[in-house]
This record gives structure tokens, C-alpha cells and sequence, in this order.
């Protein structure tokens, strides 16, 4: 007779260090949006009479915009990374598809929006790719349960 175990199985991400990897990838991200974002002013490639669609309604592009979006999108990474650990077995490689994915989905806003010159889309990608990497690359690797590599 097997002995039948009622501990739930063993979940690859860790509460506490979701909490923190989400703390430490928002930072990160806003970073290096921001230094893209200020390399792009300073080189004169940022047209601040482009008015663009923000969470809070309609502006030119500026710092706080960039960072409010970053750290958006980041709490949103964190969410469905941890809507995944409860749903999938392997919820960080399906994290990193759907990340992706929504990744490439929103590349859609900056190529498609009317008005910025084709240096300031390609840069609206660049920062759309920043927020990409830290949350598949540092969110889902700090977020992971010690032992789970």
C-alpha cells in the first residue's frame, strides 16, 4: 500500500521573491527606459509636439510618462507570472512565451500611433524591448524558488 500525500506540490516561484524580483525588475526597467529615453532627448530624437496615448489620457512624451508605463508594465509582468505559478506546472517557460508574445503585441502602439518621426518609433520600440528583457530575464529568474534553477 502507497502512502498518499496531501502537501500540495511544490510551486517553482516563491511570494517573497516574486515580491522583491518585482521591486528590483521595475527599478531596473525604469533605468533603462530612462536612459534610453534621455539619450533620445538629448540627441534631439524625442518631438515633444507628438502628443501620444498614456495611461492617464493624451501628452508628448516625457520622463514620468516612460516611467508610469515601465513600472505598469512590470506589476503587469509580475501578475501574470504569478497567475501562471498557480495555474502551470511550468509557469516560468510559459511566462517567458506569453511575455514575449504580449512583448510583441505591443510593439503595435509606437509602430502604429500618429505622428512621431520613424527615430522616435524605433526608440518607443527600444524601450518597449528594455521593459521585454528585465521581466523575462530578471523577474522570472529572481521570482524563482531556490533549488528550482
Amino acid at each position: 500500500m502507497q502512502a498518499t500525500s496531501s502537501v500540495e506540490p511544490r510551486r517553482p516561484i516563491s511570494w517573497r521573491r516574486l515580491a522583491w524580483a518585482t521591486v528590483l525588475s521595475a527599478i531596473a526597467a525604469a533605468a533603462g527606459t530612462g536612459m534610453l529615453f534621455a539619450a533620445a532627448a538629448a540627441a534631439g530624437i524625442v518631438d515633444t509636439r507628438v502628443l501620444l496615448p498614456t495611461l492617464t489620457g493624451t501628452g508628448p512624451l516625457n520622463l514620468a510618462a516612460v516611467w508610469v508605463a515601465t513600472v505598469v508594465a512590470v506589476a503587469g509582468a509580475a501578475v501574470l507570472l504569478a497567475l501562471l505559478a498557480v495555474t502551470k506546472r511550468r509557469a516560468v517557460g510559459a511566462f517567458r512565451i506569453v511575455a514575449t508574445v504580449v512583448a510583441l503585441v505591443s510593439l503595435a502602439m509606437p509602430a502604429t500611433v500618429a505622428g512621431p518621426p520613424a527615430t522616435m518609433r524605433l526608440t518607443m520600440e527600444g524601450m518597449h524591448a528594455v521593459v521585454w528583457a528585465v521581466c523575462v530575464g530578471m523577474l522570472a529568474t529572481l521570482a524563482r524558488r531556490e533549488g528550482t534553477g
